[in-house]
Formats: C-alpha cells, sequence, structure tokens
C-alpha cells in the first residue's frame, strides 16, 4: 500500500495489455475551507510500476453500470458468494461496492478471501459454493 501517491496512466503493450501504471507522488498542501490538507502532485516524481493486472479498488459510491450482468443486492451493491464471486465467471468483487461503506479493515480482511478464490479460479480449480 503507497500513500501520498496518484495513479496518472495505465500503460499498454501494442496488444493492449497492461504492463504497467504510472504514478505521481503526492504532498499535502493548505487546508482548504472544512480545514483538511488537500494532496497535490510533487513535480518530476512519476514513477512506473510494472504490473500485468490493474484492480480499480477506491472507497466512493457503488459504479455498478459497468457490471451490467452481475445481480445486484436489495442495497444495489454487487451479490456475492463467501468467496466473493459474482453470478458471472470469473468476476469477483469485495469491499465497498458489496458491503456498502466499511472500515478499510473490513475491505481487506474481505479481499483476502477474494483474491485466495480468485488465485484458485486462474490455477484452474473450482471454487467450491
Amino acid at each position: 500500500m503507497m500513500t501520498l501517491c496518484n495513479p496518472t496512466k495505465i500503460i499498454g503493450d501494442e496488444n493492449g495489455k497492461v504492463k504497467g501504471i504510472e504514478c505521481i507522488k503526492m504532498k499535502l498542501g493548505e487546508p482548504d475551507a472544512s480545514g483538511r490538507a488537500a494532496p497535490v502532485p510533487i513535480p518530476g516524481s512519476e514513477f512506473v510500476i510494472d504490473c500485468d493486472m490493474v484492480i480499480q479498488a477506491i472507497s466512493q459510491g457503488v459504479e455498478t453500470e459497468c457490471c451490467k450482468d452481475v445481480e445486484l443486492s436489495k442495497w444495489q451493491t454487487l451479490q456475492v458468494n463467501d468467496k466473493f464471486q459474482t453470478n458471472v465467471e470469473g468476476i469477483y468483487a469485495s469491499g465497498d461496492c458489496v458491503t456498502g461503506p466499511k472500515s478499510i479493515v473490513h475491505a481487506v480482511g474481505d479481499t483476502y478471501v477474494a483474491v485466495e478464490a480468485m488465485h484458485e479460479y486462474l490455477m484452474g480449480k473450482k471454487n467450491e459454493e
């Protein structure tokens, strides 16, 4: 987990596959009207993290438009089973998009279970319901 850094660009190869993510370091600027310091970019601090997958994990409102075929709960969050699988094969979800707003501790704990299930799925093992 990196603090005070912001992704700026996803880098792809010639086939459109992810190969990295460009980030920039941030510093806390002057407080706004609420008294909270806003992060501001540090010029020249850009760096690249090599990766082959990007998972968006940001605590905001639940955005379900990108998951049209995924079933929703009565609270309009993504419906998952105990391994955080949705009804669509290969699609897993955890964190606020499943539970609604909760602490990062809950999100990390749930994501650990989801990642274990994703690993089994990607390794060709069938997840048990």
